[in-house]
């Protein structure tokens, strides 16, 4: 049975099934669990497809289903909020008692297209790598401009400044400083 792991994780999948939009028109509340239901992020041993089964041929239409679902214990899905026809949230839960159930998975159905939601480890470690990445790429840009020093010399040492400029780099040397700038100045006096 699935459990929200890693070996779960569909964030880069979009599912849509623009016959069943057509037919539809414009998805509710309830069209949109169906609609869900057909797509590959539903969980065929869910609570909610064990309901769909039992009411299925007994003539008796499914009404409140969040409240039916509330008499069994294991996976289930519920809308959790709703901007018909636009925008419906999903949560994949696991239902523990009558009154508890936790989120596994957040799925989303914008516009027609479904998609599982990233959790909040996954946006957070694609950022912190992001930031990795090019606070490494500010570091190599110093160390490459970084002046060489001597220690037999004790003046200021100047550094390449470098300045992007639309795609192209211009380098310029900054001037020295104190002694040095003093030396640079009666150089060019004598």
């Amino acid at each position: 049975m699935s459990d929200g792991t890693f070996a779960d994780n569909q964030t880069t999948q979009q599912w849509r099934f623009p016959e069943f939009l057509v037919q539809l028109g414009s998805l509710t509340a309830a069209g949109a669990m169906d609609y869900f239901a057909l797509s590959p992020f539903w969980d065929n041993r869910s609570n909610n497809q064990t309901l769909r089964m039992q009411t299925m041929y007994s003539g008796v239409p499914l009404v409140n289903e969040a409240e039916q679902l509330k008499q069994f214990i294991g996976i289930e899905f519920a809308i959790v909020h709703a901007q018909p026809p636009g925008l419906f949230v999903i949560h994949k839960r696991k239902r523990t008692s009558q009154h508890e159930a936790q989120p596994i998975a957040a799925y989303y159905v914008l516009h027609g297209n479904v998609y599982q939601a990233p959790d909040l480890y996954a946006v957070l470690s694609s950022r912190l790598l992001g930031a990795g990445a090019r606070l490494k790429d500010s570091y190599d840009r110093v160390h490459s401009n970084q002046p060489a020093y001597d220690p037999w010399v004790q003046s200021t040492y100047p550094w390449r400044i470098v300045k992007a400029e639309r795609g192209a780099e211009r380098t310029a040397e900054t001037s020295p400083s104190g002694p040095a700038r003093d030396a640079q100045i009666e150089a060019e006096s004598v």
